[in-house]
């Protein structure tokens, strides 16, 4: 795997008084992505293990280009006095993304015996010719306040409004002839997501809130468009991309504490809903792919973050994650747990100042 990202960024911003105040945040970035990962695979249809079972690196390929450029303009204002007051902002963010891969195809490299193993050195890959891309143009409005009454309640709502344009391409280069593969899909979505908590403080240095909020995601994604090399399907079909956004709303209820060391630890109870889920169409008359699956997300989070003691900085949390399907129409999927939401993770890093001018650490991840 070969890496290479470039970023820059500029901040222009500028109060007025007390009250008003405007910023600019502008940002590109590119990344260049090569690699080459092999999948492990039995040679045949390998039902029992022996002396002469065979087994082969299936390689994988990407050379993929991502170049994004995000321009976010903000008006923040505070209203009102010390026991009612009004932080509002406003914003129009734009964001410019392409995600390119030149393609080459799976191939296997050499066979060796599963018990007695020579690795062996792949032959290389070419490029085979042709490029997926996916370019996605988001425009958005938004609104937040937060509403301060006295010191112990605050009341967050705000209101976003996006407009996605996306564009999936299958190109070709001249002399290569794989019509199925030309793709040229385009679509527009525009949604509304919005989110509002309650927070109480007991005190100065702890809160606990209950929030709640709505998000979407449209077709351009990896989970729908394949980019990857594979094989020379087009990288995706018109009856998977031409699906409106599928929508999630969440719900969680937490607190903060901070202790006078400086240690905040905070914990959160949640639930993720993805209320239109895509699943195959099975009426007369749908559509290959319809949004009407259900998915659900519940899960605990603990965190402690900050010094434990003079010169010593910890970072750790937990999540239990307890992901399920709750309606397709494929019948065997219900019940069954969600990709990639592992039931436990957690993560401990840690860093000791040796003296004021050395610091040492490290960390662990399951």
């Amino acid at each position: 795997r070969d890496v290479e990202t470039h970023i820059a960024s500029l901040i222009v911003s500028h109060r007025f008084n007390d009250s008003v105040a405007i910023s600019n945040k502008l940002r590109w970035a590119q990344t260049d992505y090569a690699q080459s990962a092999s999948s492990p695979r039995f040679v045949g249809n390998v039902t029992a293990l022996g002396p002469a079972t065979e087994a082969v690196g299936n390689r994988k390929f990407r050379d993929q280009h991502d170049e994004m450029f995000v321009n976010q303009t903000q008006l923040e204002l505070t209203l009102g006095g010390d026991s009612f007051r009004h932080n509002i902002v406003v914003g129009f963010e734009y964001a410019d993304e392409l995600t390119s891969n030149r393609r080459q195809l799976d191939a296997d490299g050499p066979r060796f015996n599963l018990f007695n193993p020579t690795f062996l050195a792949a032959a290389p890959v070419a490029y085979n010719g042709t490029t997926a891309r996916i370019d996605m143009d988001t425009k958005s409005l938004y609104l937040f306040d937060t509403v301060e009454i006295g010191d112990r309640f605050r009341i967050v709502g705000g209101l976003r409004h996006d407009w996605v344009d996306t564009r999936v391409r299958g190109l070709v280069d001249s002399g290569v002839n794989l019509p199925s593969f030309v793709t040229d899909l385009s679509r527009r979505d525009s949604e509304f997501s919005g989110n509002a908590a309650l927070v109480f403080k007991p005190s100065a240095n702890s809160s606990i809130y209950f929030g709640w909020g709505t998000a979407f995601e449209p077709s351009g994604r990896a989970e729908v468009v394949q980019l990857a090399g594979g094989n020379n399907n087009a990288p995706v079909t018109a009856a998977n991309f031409n699906v409106k956004p599928e929508r999630s709303r969440s719900y969680e209820l937490g607190g903060k504490l901070e202790l006078p060391g400086g240690l905040l630890l905070s914990a959160a109870l949640f639930e993720i809903t993805k209320t239109n889920a895509r699943t195959p169409g099975v009426n007369p008359g749908d559509p290959a792919v319809v949004l009407d699956g259900r998915q659900r997300i519940r899960g605990i989070e603990l965190q402690a973050a900050g010094e434990i003691l003079p010169g010593w900085d910890i970072f750790a949390g937990y999540t239990h994650l307890d992901g399920e399907v709750r309606a397709s129409n494929i019948p065997v999927q219900v019940g069954l747990p969600l990709d990639n939401t592992p039931p436990h993770s957690a993560t401990l890093w840690t860093s000791f100042a040796v003296t004021p001018a050395l610091r040492i650490g490290g960390g662990v991840q399951y």
